[in-house]
């Protein structure tokens, strides 16, 4: 069963801007709530914030993988724009576990009080703009500290408020209880106004997503009113800046994801050869892990290099870079782009950029925005491609989700639909 996923666009304006990237920075409400699909460059309008207009952005992303994705896209893009090297790496910092044990491995003790002081200003005296990239849990462990250290502030959310111009969560529908507090708690400062019209700070708050966010109820309940709050959705249109190429949507029965690999050898093979990459998304771990020296056999055999191959999961991710005893290249300091085949689990729904991936082998995932993120990883821009989704009978009875996503794919098997069909029926 195949069907198409027709090639979809997003307005352009005179500024290189969207409609919805030009929103995200000059919309008067404080609060924003941001969908778009995949690839549409949400983030890039806060890089947009920081180069053309000098605006100190917090962008607040769920993992540390793709807080250091983000991080390092943003200063090789600001110095292919023209700054340099020095001078891009000066406006970004990155906040994460991993930037922490680097900082100690260079002999900084106090990283809170680092961290303070970049809060404050990345540089002081620059009149470039700055962003800081963070995941939730540095941002809550810097705010809610169990003592003040010497010769430091108790700097706290309205010093937030006020030292940034745009604070941002990415992703915000991956987002755990802790991370929503603080969400929640920003939000319902920025909507606050004193008897005499002053605010908390002067920071814009936006709530960014590839998938539908129905967060309106549950802002209502912590104080924050409907007509305080823009909702804010990127239009498709024929012709603009494109997201994706035609991608084509298969559906096979196999019993593994490792017979499908198999059976698709020479098509990996195909695309190595241009010099695009494939990617391989399981569902379960333990799968992925017993099939790795299996896979290392037939690759090999289909003339495909182990060591041109990265592994990318929860497991392999927890050391900085190696070796698997099959040959793969693991560790999270692998450069996803350097490498021609990637096997991975749900680690790569966000925060992996692809070299031009066009051909995706993949497990549904387990819930329907997992398959949405996983699709949306084929095909960006102007490339046409193809998904193949492993069928798992077994599991049709266990996840009605995935049958009535069968259903509808068998329904409109041969036929070229929209992205917001896809994205509807999930």
């Amino acid at each position: 069963m195949e069907l198409t996923i027709a090639r979809h666009c997003v307005a352009k304006g005179d500024d290189g801007l969207s409609p919805l990237q030009r929103a995200l920075l000059d919309n008067a409400q404080r609060i924003r709530i941001a969908e778009a699909p995949t690839g549409a460059g949400k983030s890039y309008a806060f890089q947009r914030a920081l180069r053309d207009r000098g605006e100190r952005v917090l962008f607040i992303v769920p993992t540390r993988r793709l807080a250091q994705n983000l991080a390092s896209g943003l200063i090789q893009d600001l110095i292919a724009s023209g700054w340099s090297e020095q001078r891009a790496g000066d406006v970004v910092a990155l906040w994460s576990s991993d930037q922490t044990a680097d900082l100690k491995a260079q002999g900084i003790v106090h990283i809170n009080g680092l961290r303070l002081r970049q809060m404050q200003a990345l540089k002081l005296g620059s009149r470039d703009g700055e962003m800081i990239v963070a995941v939730p849990e540095v941002v809550s462990a810097l705010l809610v500290r169990r003592r003040v250290e010497t010769g430091q502030a108790g700097e706290g959310v309205f010093h937030l408020l006020r030292y940034f111009d745009h604070i941002v969560f990415d992703e915000f529908h991956t987002i755990e209880a802790r991370g929503f507090g603080l969400a929640a708690l920003f939000a319902r400062l920025v909507t606050v106004k004193h008897e005499n019209g002053a605010e908390f700070g002067g920071a814009k708050l936006s709530f960014l997503s590839a998938t539908p966010l129905d967060l309106l109820p549950t802002l209502e309940r912590v104080g924050v009113a409907a007509d305080q709050v823009a909702v804010l959705r990127e239009e498709l249109v024929d012709d603009g800046r494109p997201l994706h190429g035609d991608v084509v949507l298969s559906w096979r029965d196999a019993p593994s994801l490792r017979e499908l690999i198999q059976e698709h050898i020479e098509d990996i093979r195909t695309e190595i050869e241009a010099d695009r990459q494939v990617v391989v998304i399981y569902d379960a771990l333990v799968a992925l892990e017993k099939d790795l020296p299996v896979l290392a056999r037939w690759l090999t055999e289909g003339g495909i290099d182990p060591a041109r191959v990265l592994v990318v999961n929860s497991v392999r991710d927890s050391i900085a870079q190696g070796l698997h005893q099959a040959g793969f290249a693991i560790g999270r300091k692998c450069d996803p782009l350097a490498y021609d085949l990637i096997l991975a689990t749900a680690s790569v729904e966000m925060g992996v950029t692809f070299r031009d991936a066009n051909l995706v082998l993949m497990e549904p995932g387990f819930e329907p925005m997992n398959f949405l993120q996983r699709y949306g990883r084929a095909a960006r821009r102007d490339a046409d491609g193809r998904v193949i989704v492993r069928l798992d009978a077994a599991r049709l009875g266990c996840d009605p989700w995935r049958r009535s996503l069968r259903d509808w794919v068998q329904a409109h098997a041969g036929q070229r639909l929209g992205i917001e069909d896809l994205t509807r029926v999930l």
